[in-house]
């Protein structure tokens, strides 16, 4: 087998799990702020360590979590543009609910 091995479910009281927001297994879609592309970065790679996989295909991202969180979602570096599919997930950038304004704006 290559890689490490990623455990299918974490449990809630393993040190490494602890604090993670606990998913029920629905696809949930964002999009993300991040200040800069290494910052973002630094964040996919903190969640790989905590058990999460990742799939990647240009800007659009894939994450699934040991806790039963299934996340699509794409980045926004600072105030970039965002893919044109991004009007279809969750602005986080605003601290908004609904989806995304056709720049990332919050409608």
């Amino acid at each position: 087998m290559k890689g490490r091995t990623r455990p299918q479910l974490a449990d809630p009281d393993d040190a490494r799990f602890r604090g993670l927001p606990r998913g029920d297994g629905t696809a949930r879609r964002f999009l993300v702020w991040s200040p800069t592309a290494e910052a973002a970065l630094r964040a996919e790679r903190f969640l790989e360590g905590r058990g999460y996989g990742f799939h990647r295909i240009g800007s659009a991202r894939a994450a699934h979590g040991p806790n039963g969180n299934l996340w699509a979602f794409t980045w926004r570096i600072g105030d970039g543009p965002v893919p044109a599919w991004a009007v279809r997930l969750t602005d986080l950038t605003a601290g908004s609910t609904g989806p995304c304004g056709p720049v990332g704006t919050a409608r």
